[in-house]
């Protein structure tokens, strides 16, 4: 007896419109790798009252179960008044798990954060993701933070031509806006407050998330927010009580790499505490602690390089970037682990090209910020020109392969570099806008389409002789870049 084939509902898109089994071994899977076929893994919406859904209904002869009931449900209803005592037929339904009723759009929107977005915006989705432990519990406990929760997930589908989506983004980025300002309210006393500020903090931290994945302009009060609530726990005159540690060393790091991106984004010092003013900010039991610029642990070197590169910092030499072992625990998606673990699940020849990209883009930089900062030159231990470390980095960053793990970490150094690219390097311009094409159409975040907006803008502005960093509506400090 020969068992019947088992079919899967997860595979590309591409098998399915061929009728093949997909392995489910990518992005792309081995049948469009060795076909050099468009492994399609989108995410498909069908729309209530599409034809489609009529083929989606269960296949194959009714249940009989289900038929029986059926039928003794109309007798029932023919020749029986509807009481408890005389139908058995009542549904008692369990506690929503969810803090408010769910619409079929919000329904959609959880299941494509929990399957999707969180899986795929990190640059590890372990079981130490925090988009998922952290973000999610505390999503389940509040209404203003699962509204936050449903908005960002909607960032990643911003591409929907259906007007329902739309309309739903904006009504849920609305809803959790006015949540936020009545528990800002409740937390008014004494600055902060006394409550626990954890649903404040994680729909900060997914609005700073949702404005950059949507390449909008509104980002900056976020990073304010998320600031000075650290400043106050740090200086002990305003402390909350934390319900959840995991969580503030994961809003703490989402804060520190953002402000990161923004002072690289702007070619100015960054504009958190962290790194302005971290000799003077103390440590509070319970509370993460401050960044010090003399930090060089193995999690905080590289983002302590870029802060001074940031300031003007003319002591940085390219032997100090060379120094970095290519620790990528700074990243926010690796938060809850140890720098040790983080690089424990960090391999291969991905990550390889990765920390090539990273040591390129702060020895790029670190060029930019001498030409803002100051005109004297570096000195004698630059080795290689800005064109020459921009085209290798270009090419380094055309070695990672279509869906890497790691793709989603490309778009700072990235921005870096493509920044630097003079008007004599069409090819590395060209290659840099395809990626940010596919990194669109893989990822499905309008972040990647602001993006080749940005430089090409920004392009035109350099080869005309117009480009100034000092200007504040310069385009490439306007969005976060990472």
């Amino acid at each position: 007896m020969t068992s019947g084939r088992k079919r899967t509902r997860n595979g590309c898109w591409t098998c399915r419109e061929r009728k093949k089994k997909c392995d489910q071994g990518g992005p792309p899977c081995n049948n469009c790798t060795k076909l050099n076929l468009d492994c399609k893994t989108e995410v498909r919406v069908v729309w209530e009252d599409d034809s489609k859904r009529a083929a989606m209904k269960r296949r194959g002869p009714p249940s009989k179960a289900r038929v029986s009931i059926k039928t003794s449900q109309s007798s029932d209803d023919n020749t029986k008044p509807f009481s408890p005592k005389t139908s058995d037929r009542v549904i008692h339904q369990r506690p929503s798990p969810y803090p408010r009723p769910l619409d079929s759009l919000d329904a959609l929107l959880l299941e494509n954060y929990v399957e999707r977005f969180s899986r795929t915006y990190p640059t590890q989705s372990g079981p130490r993701n925090p988009f998922l432990s952290i973000l999610l519990p505390i999503a389940m406990r509040s209404t203003v933070v699962f509204d936050s929760l449903l908005c960002l997930s909607s960032a990643g589908l911003w591409d929907s031509a259906h007007e329902s989506m739309k309309v739903k983004r904006l009504a849920l980025r609305q809803q959790a806006l006015r949540g936020c300002a009545l528990l800002l309210k409740a937390h008014q006393s004494g600055g902060v407050g006394d409550a626990d500020p954890s649903a404040l903090l994680a729909s900060s931290t997914m609005f700073l998330c949702y404005e950059k994945i949507m390449g909008e302009l509104n980002w900056r009060p976020h990073i304010q927010f998320i600031n000075r609530f650290f400043e106050r726990q740090g200086s002990g005159k305003h402390k909350s009580p934390i319900a959840h540690p995991d969580a503030f060393e994961f809003f703490r790091s989402f804060l520190v790499y953002n402000n990161l991106v923004q002072s690289t984004s702007s070619l100015r010092p960054t504009s958190c505490s962290f790194y302005a003013h971290a000799d003077h900010i103390g440590t509070v039991e319970g509370y993460p602690s401050s960044v010090d610029r003399n930090d060089t642990s193995r999690r905080n070197y590289y983002p302590n390089l870029v802060a001074r590169l940031a300031a003007g910092d003319a002591s940085v030499t390219e032997f100090d970037i060379q120094q970095w072992d290519g620790s990528l625990s700074f990243l926010p998606s690796f938060a809850l682990e140890s720098a040790t673990t983080s690089d424990q699940n960090q391999s291969g020849n991905d990550l390889a090209v990765v920390k090539d990209l990273y040591r390129l883009a702060a020895t790029i930089y670190r060029l930019q910020g001498a030409a803002h900062h100051t005109s004297e030159p570096l000195g004698t231990d630059q080795t290689l020109s800005l064109e020459q470390l921009t085209a290798h980095a270009v090419l380094r960053m055309s070695l990672l392969p279509a869906g890497s793990s790691y793709e989603n970490a490309l778009l700072w150094p990235l921005a870096i570099v493509a920044r630097a690219l003079g008007s004599s390097q069409v090819i590395e311009r060209t290659v840099v806008l395809h990626r940010l094409q596919y990194l669109e159409k893989r990822f499905g975040m309008r972040q990647f389409k602001r993006a080749q907006d940005v430089l090409v803008e920004h392009w035109i502005m350099q080869d005309a002789g117009q480009c100034s960093y000092a200007a504040p509506d310069h385009p490439v400090g306007t969005i976060l870049l990472g």
